[in-house]
């Protein structure tokens, strides 16, 4: 019997051998961190008895892979050192063996110098070499020795519960970039009427399980012209005093931040959800849409070196890219507006729209129509596009549905349709013979995205802050949804199983996901961006669906049925919650479906915006005679198109507006141009008489 148990069993009177309390433990700590082979480590033996009697002794052994860690030295640990007034136990074995080490301590031979009662006590150190690459679970072993037992002062032997330590050798593990997602808060529709031609929009972190988050670099950009980031100020996550901190705004391009919040390590950021980093101020130029998105190309002009500062944050000395979510902006104008329904009426050669709600249903286009397979609507360009397989077109049509122009013609079955309205090109499929094509909104500069590998292609949707154009196709045996670069490059399939005919598809891009319609299911779908975790949000009494449309303003997802439960328009969470039918009746088969915010029309005199001296033409002339009337009071016969930017006044910013869409390649005036059109204008600034316009 070793000797230590014998001066330990001396002590025992004959009890029984009762177990700990359920919060005694007896455990083993070991950095969660891999090291490398050559490298030392040390663990930890830590045990918690905050209750009963103190401790006057305890033997056990500890075991490991020998393979993996070698065990040279033993020690006591901090609170087991501080016994008999800093001297120790007066008796300590810690005898190393091939695969672990005997330990045996005697408190004192005499009385007194006891393990006192308490949480987390330190008993002693492992002091371990790594040997080579892998892991080791190092645990209290019964054999050779028994179980880990510790005799109390009354001399009572007891058994303690135990938890073992891992040890990992090898190259560091990578944190799991899907643990972290950057992304933003704040208002998504600010107003050009509000008091403050600003607003905020809070960048958050997010990682409910991840590791400590030491330092950062973000990059913030924002896409369109109709919003500019003014400044930017530290959240409450960086603390009263970060290490190094440096924000910047880049003029026309967005911002970007840089912190280490301490160069010790000490300081970090803890996992949970939505970390407030830093708080965006943005100043609005004109009504549109806009997106901020978190990107790798902006470059510092101050402090840092002069290179592209990458979004990504640094967990335990490692780099890791978050996951990251665009945040969508409508700048409304100060004029009234409001938000509707577009769809294209196949059973009755028409488009139409309604409010969100289903009311006011207008008949905007009635002829020239034979199959409309969908429809976009752009308020910033003031067009509404459609693309039509019965006449093999694609036309366009003011918001109102005047001035039908065809755009593309002699197409071969052109069905879906998307339009990037910053770089100013359509995108669109033709099933006939198969392709994903694109050109300018102007109809030039046709270009084949792709032409291989395609069925029957159908719903076309833009993420344009990352750069991606998707579709659907609907083969055969099974359909699919794929996804492209913006120039048909880097093509990958996305969903391939459990999908039949997808038709139409769009996309929620800062909430991750992508809605799409299953004709050949009869189902309502989503799935992440990346094509995993395919849900369904609506099956039930389904017949034809295939129109869709996304509103992720207040969170509903729309759809056109002609099937199971007539022809219906209808609307759920965008989670497939509270379905409800929004139109019913007087509707034939409905395809193409979408939603955007329009000026509200209180006017009947048509104009077109930019044209002040109404020409015809939109020239320098424009710009003085603007420039006269404001300064020179030169009347103009129609003072809403000096409006140029459509906020409902007019004064020297819309002749910089127009200078710059004239010369410097600035966004085009709002609609109505360029074709005539109507909008409601606040009291003098409506237009009486426009002789350019019928």
């Amino acid at each position: 019997m070793r000797l230590a148990a014998l001066l330990v069993v001396s002590f025992v009177v004959c009890v029984s051998n009762p177990l700990f309390a359920g919060s005694d433990l007896l455990r083993l700590a070991y950095p969660p961190d891999p090291i490398q082979p050559g490298e030392a480590l040390t663990g930890e033996v830590r045990f918690d008895h905050p209750a009963g009697q103190p401790m006057e002794g305890w033997t056990f052994y500890i075991c490991h892979d020998p393979a993996v860690i070698g065990l040279y030295d033993v020690t006591l640990g901090a609170d087991t050192a501080l016994l008999n007034g800093g001297a120790g136990p007066d008796f300590f074995l810690g005898e190393i063996q091939f695969d672990g080490c005997l330990i045996d301590v005697l408190t004192t031979f005499g009385s007194g110098a006891y393990l006192p009662v308490g949480d987390d006590l330190h008993l002693h150190d492992l002091l371990y070499d790594a040997v080579a690459d892998g892991s080791t679970t190092v645990d209290f072993c019964a054999v050779p020795y028994g179980p880990p037992t510790f005799v109390d002062l009354d001399g009572v032997e007891s058994i303690p519960p135990v938890a073992p330590g891992d040890v990992f050798v090898g190259p560091p593990v990578p944190p799991d970039p899907s643990l972290y997602l950057a992304y933003f808060t704040g208002d998504s529709s600010p107003s050009l009427a509000d008091p403050s031609p600003t607003f905020e929009v809070t960048s958050r972190l997010s990682f409910p399980f991840g590791g400590l988050v030491q330092s950062w670099a973000w990059s913030v950009c924002t896409i369109g012209t109709n919003i500019e980031a003014v400044d930017v100020v530290q959240g409450i996550a960086l603390g009263p005093s970060p290490g190094f901190s440096h924000v910047e705004v880049i003029p026309g391009q967005g911002w970007l931040a840089v912190c280490i919040l301490d160069f010790t390590g000490i300081a970090t950021l803890p996992p949970a959800a939505g970390h407030e980093m830093y708080i965006a101020e943005y100043e609005l130029l004109a009504a549109g849409p806009a997106q901020i998105c978190y990107c790798d190309s902006l470059v510092p002009t101050e402090v840092l070196l002069p290179v592209p500062v990458e979004t990504h944050v640094v967990v335990n000395g490692m780099t890791v890219f978050p996951m990251t979510q665009c945040f969508d902006v409508d700048v409304q104008p100060a004029i009234p507006t409001g938000r509707k329904l577009y769809w294209g009426d196949v059973g009755h050669d028409k488009i139409r729209r309604a409010n969100l709600d289903g009311s006011d249903i207008e008949e905007l286009v009635t002829t020239g129509l034979l199959a409309v397979g969908s429809i976009v609507v752009e308020p910033t360009l003031g067009k509404m596009f459609w693309a039509d397989w019965g006449t093999a077109n694609i036309r366009s049509a003011n918001l109102d549905g005047s001035n039908v122009q065809v755009i593309l013609g002699g197409l071969a079955g052109p069905y879906g349709i998307a339009v990037d309205p910053f770089a100013g090109k359509i995108y669109w499929s033709e099933f006939s013979t198969p392709k994903i094509r694109r050109a300018n909104l102007d109809g030039t500069a046709i270009e084949d995205l792709v032409t291989t590998g395609l069925q029957h292609p159908n719903g076309v949707a833009l993420d344009i802050a990352n750069g991606h154009v998707y579709w659907t196709d609907n083969g055969s045996p099974s359909g699919k949804i794929e996804r492209a670069s913006l120039d048909g490059t880097g093509r990958i399939a996305l969903v391939t199983a459990g999908i039949s005919a997808p038709m139409e598809i769009a996309l929620d891009v800062a909430g991750g996901k992508m809605v799409w319609c299953d004709l050949g299911d009869d189902k309502v779908q989503r799935a992440n961006l990346d094509g995993t975790g395919i849900e369904d949000l609506a099956v039930s009494s389904l017949g034809t669906p295939v129109g869709i449309a996304i509103d992720p303003l207040v969170g509903h997802v729309y759809w056109t049925d002609s099937g199971g439960s007539g022809s219906v328009i209808q609307r759920a969470n965008l989670d497939g919650t509270s379905p409800i039918t929004v139109i019913s009746g007087g509707i034939g088969s409905s395809y193409g479906l979408t939603i955007a915010t329009v000026p509200l029309v209180s006017s009947t005199t048509a104009f077109v915006r930019g044209d002040t001296n109404d020409d015809g033409s939109l020239t320098i002339a424009d710009a003085i005679a603007g420039l006269g009337q404001l300064f020179a009071a030169e009347p103009i016969p129609c003072p809403s198109s000096g409006d140029v930017n459509g906020d409902g006044g007019y004064d020297i910013g819309d002749m910089i507006s127009l200078l710059s869409y004239l010369f410097s390649g600035g966004p085009p005036p709002v609609a109505p141009f360029p074709a005539c059109g109507v909008e409601p204008s606040p009291g003098d600034q409506d237009c009486e008489a426009f002789s350019g316009c019928p």
